[in-house]
């Protein structure tokens, strides 16, 4: 029987004002190398469909995941090809996912939103030049000196940004997943500066996770 390996990852990320969770399985022993044809669906949760966001993240989607990912994979003889998720037309074409293809990526939008959290307060300190002028007998002299200063700033709730994204990769042939990642991340807009929207975020994961499957699959054919 084939020996399959079953781990969890967590990985936590802080880092100024954003946080990253990561959850993943992968069968160890699966030889990635075999795909030659990948079919790839793309989904929204229903409850965050407005019109907007499936339209939008779906864009996106094709630009910086399959196309991209076409193109990568492309060198190896590997075709990546995105499935409409339409059920209509994919019935009235006859197309099932996974009918000429080894595997199926499946991607799932889970979260697209913009919150608020609370940003812990913090203290730091700044050095303040200070200049001043004494009368001497020879006349003014200028002197130079510094002055550290405290500054406070006190916790408060701030705009956050939530995009929560499953993958899971099907053997078409055993119907058996093979891998899958729950990527969970948030970012706080401190001040004026700070403008990150969700499909940054979004795109950050959609790179992440195509970049390891491009490695995994080159790792296989080595």
């Amino acid at each position: 029987m084939k020996k399959s390996i079953f781990a969890f990852l967590f990985i936590f990320m802080f880092y100024g004002t954003a946080f990253a969770e990561k959850e993943e399985w992968i069968d160890k022993d699966y030889n990635f190398s075999n795909a030659k044809a990948i079919d790839v669906e793309y989904c929204v949760s229903e409850d965050l469909c407005n019109g907007i966001k499936e339209k939008e993240t779906a864009e996106i989607f094709h630009k910086n995941f399959v196309a991209i990912l076409n193109k990568k994979l492309s060198a190896m003889n590997v075709s990546v090809n995105m499935l409409d998720n339409n059920d209509e037309v994919r019935m009235e074409n006859n197309i099932n996912a996974g009918d000429n293809a080894d595997l199926i990526i499946k991607v799932k939008l889970l979260n697209y939103t913009v919150g608020t959290s609370y940003s812990e307060g913090y203290s730091y300190t700044t050095v303040v030049p200070r200049t001043s002028t004494v009368y001497t007998p020879s006349g003014p002299v200028v002197t130079t000196t510094t002055e550290t200063k405290i500054h406070n700033k006190k916790g408060r709730d701030v705009p956050t940004v939530y995009v929560n994204v499953r993958f899971d990769i099907i053997d078409t042939v055993t119907d058996k997943v093979v891998w899958s990642r729950i990527d969970n991340r948030s970012r706080q807009n401190e001040d004026e500066f700070d403008n990150t929207k969700p499909r940054d975020v979004f795109n950050r994961i959609l790179k992440d996770f195509k970049n390891d499957f491009q490695k995994r699959v080159e790792k296989s054919r080595n």
